[in-house]
């Protein structure tokens, strides 16, 4: 829900503008336009320029969250490192261009270095890793949802796709949990963004 996690300004030219205060934190429009560009590099959408209309509201939406959840990560006396994820992505983004020039040219068409590249990938990581920390050990499972979701869920949905023989409940046991426990962080996650912009002071400007 959250792998945009972002947000770095954008060239000195454009006129900027706030849009939101996330508590001490601002939103400005340049953030926006530099999370929209980013998020279109990476779903190889076309870019954005300044004279273009932004679809604002989920970008800045996204943005907010992203604001308060930095803010709840700084206020502990803590470290949260990503174990490499931010370097994954990077090569699996790098992987997608024939040569080097392309991925550079790329980069410059959306308004990116490789430097703000990295240090979103980072930063992104860093926030999710957070999240995980924060959320996952407050989930617990138990036999009867994993039972449920492999006759409810999982065999209608083989079966739909034409496959005879569902494979026994012991053999994609472990699955069904991985999917369950990311569908209940991601539940926890939408309480806790909820939660969190009652209880902080979000300005949202015109």
């Amino acid at each position: 829900m959250l792998l945009a996690l972002v947000a770095l300004p954008l060239r000195a030219e454009i006129v900027d503008r706030i849009l939101a205060v996330v508590g001490t934190r601002v939103i400005t429009w340049s953030d926006v336009l530099a999370e929209t560009n980013y998020q279109a590099f990476l779903g190889g959408q076309e870019p954005v320029t300044p004279d273009k209309s932004l679809p604002r509201d989920p970008i800045l939406s996204r943005l907010i969250d992203q604001r308060l959840l930095e803010q709840e990560r700084d206020a502990l006396p803590l470290s949260f490192p990503d174990e490499g994820e931010a370097g994954r992505r990077l090569e699996e983004i790098r992987q997608r261009f024939p040569e080097p020039e392309a991925y550079q040219r790329a980069l410059a068409r959306y308004r990116l270095t490789e430097a703000d590249l990295v240090a979103r990938l980072e930063r992104e990581a860093n926030l999710m890793a957070f999240v995980e920390r924060r959320l996952r050990p407050q989930v617990r499972l138990n036999p009867a949802e994993v039972e449920h979701y492999y006759s409810e869920t999982l065999t209608p949905e083989l079966r739909r796709q034409g496959q005879s023989a569902v494979p026994p409940l012991a053999e994609v046991r472990e699955r069904i949990e991985q999917v369950l426990t990311e569908q209940e962080i991601n539940r926890r996650l939408d309480e806790w963004l909820r939660d969190l912009r009652e209880r902080r002071g979000i300005k949202i400007l015109p």
